[in-house]
Order: structure tokens, then C-alpha cells, then sequence
């Protein structure tokens, strides 16, 4: 059985039970057909990063090589100015993928060092391998950590720029709220149940529609049942 939003029930093309081969359970499969999306992203400068004595200096070598060979090369001021703005975002955008990049493979060393230690420790609780495990701990937690400051400062960020402001934080509480009151499934005045989005819509138009068409010849249908499905 597969758990989907309702919001993808459209999209939906197929769902097959397979054959029961060597086990007591069959597979099951559900095949969706997804919509191209694209989203808008930026990059941010993370702060920390100026703190980096090696990004620090790497940056400031960059500034000053770059006015050296482009400041006889345009007659407009703010031509220049502008341009290298440009050549130090790429410049902190390279800088900060490769410190990333590094972090990540350091961080894979010492889980691959510690499961290794972990393997040997279990025959042979050897002091050396002990202390070894916590050396690889250590250092495992100063990512953490570090990856908890970085969360931090940008929430602290995001609550400062956007907390009073109609955007981000704004959204998701309607959202929420949105997804509160979402009607999952309607029954038809034939009492037909329907569960996709664009059938219920259908049945509140077709319903809507006799309600309020005065025509004699008509018939006015009867009021829909909403259900709302409820966790059990």
C-alpha cells in the first residue's frame, strides 16, 4: 500500500502488485508521472567563512590582482566596480564548495576510521583502540556542532528579516493551515465517492451550479456530504 498526498492522485499513472516469487509478500510498484518544476535559486555567503584565515587572504590576494590587470582596461569607474563584484561572488562561491567539499571528505575519514575501530574494539578491547574511539568521536561532534552554529545563525537571520514582513514565515503558517482544511474526499449527490482534486472541484461546480439556476425545469440536487478523512 502506498501513502500519497492527495495532490498527486492526477498524476498517478499505474500501480501493479506483483508476483509472489521466494518470499510470502509480493512487490508493489506506483508510477507517477511528475511535472517539470523549476525553482528560483540564490547563493548566500556564509559568514563563517570570512573567519577562514585561508579564505580571508585568498579573497583579498583576488581583489587586489584583479584592480592591478582591469583598472586601465575600461574608463568607467563603476563599470569596473560592478564587474568585480561578479569575479569575487565566483571567486567565495569556489572558495566555499571546495572548503565544503573538504569538510565532507575529512568527515567521511573519521566515520570510515571510527566503524573500522568500532569492528576491531568488539574482539579486542585494546585501551589504544579505546582512546582512539574517542579521539574520532570528538572530532565527528566538532561537525555537528558546527553544522548546528550554521543553522542557528540562519534561522537567527531569517526571524530577523522576515518575522514581521508578509513572506516566508507567513507562508508556511497558511499553508499549514491550508493543509487543515483541505477536503480530501467528496460524495456525489449519486453517491459516488471521489478523492481526486479535480473531480472534487467538479462536484462543488455541478452542485453550486443547480443550487443557484432557477430555472423551473430544473431539478435541484441534494446538499453534498463532505468527508474529510480522519487518521486513525
Amino acid at each position: 500500500m502506498f501513502l500519497i498526498s492527495p495532490s498527486l492522485l492526477p498524476q498517478v499513472t499505474n500501480a501493479t502488485i506483483g508476483s509472489i516469487t521466494w518470499s510470502e509478500h509480493a512487490d508493489i510498484s506506483l508510477t507517477i508521472t511528475i511535472t517539470h518544476t523549476t525553482r528560483s535559486w540564490s547563493w548566500r555567503l556564509n559568514p563563517t567563512h570570512l573567519h577562514n584565515t585561508t579564505i580571508r587572504e585568498n579573497i583579498r590576494k583576488d581583489i587586489t590582482e584583479y584592480f592591478d590587470i582591469n583598472k586601465d582596461s575600461v574608463s568607467s569607474a563603476s563599470t569596473l566596480w560592478a564587474a568585480h563584484k561578479s569575479v569575487i561572488w565566483g571567486k567565495l562561491i569556489a572558495a566555499a564548495t571546495a572548503h565544503k567539499k573538504q569538510q565532507l571528505t575529512l568527515l567521511e575519514s573519521h566515520l570510515t576510521a571510527l566503524r573500522a575501530i568500532k569492528r576491531k574494539h568488539k574482539t579486542n578491547p585494546d585501551p589504544a583502540l579505546t582512546a582512539q574511539l574517542h579521539k574520532h568521536r570528538q572530532e565527528i561532534q566538532k561537525f555537528m556542532v558546527q553544522d548546528s552554529k550554521k543553522a542557528l545563525q540562519w534561522a537567527r537571520q531569517m526571524f530577523y528579516e522576515k518575522s514581521n514582513k508578509a513572506d516566508t514565515l507567513l507562508d508556511q503558517i497558511l499553508c499549514q493551515r491550508q493543509r487543515a482544511k483541505h477536503i480530501t474526499k467528496i460524495r456525489a449527490p449519486d453517491g459516488q465517492l471521489h478523492n481526486i482534486l479535480s473531480q472534487i472541484a467538479n462536484t462543488f461546480q455541478e452542485n453550486y451550479s443547480s443550487l443557484y439556476d432557477h430555472n423551473p425545469d430544473s431539478r435541484h440536487n441534494p446538499s453534498l456530504h463532505r468527508q474529510k478523512s480522519r487518521t486513525s
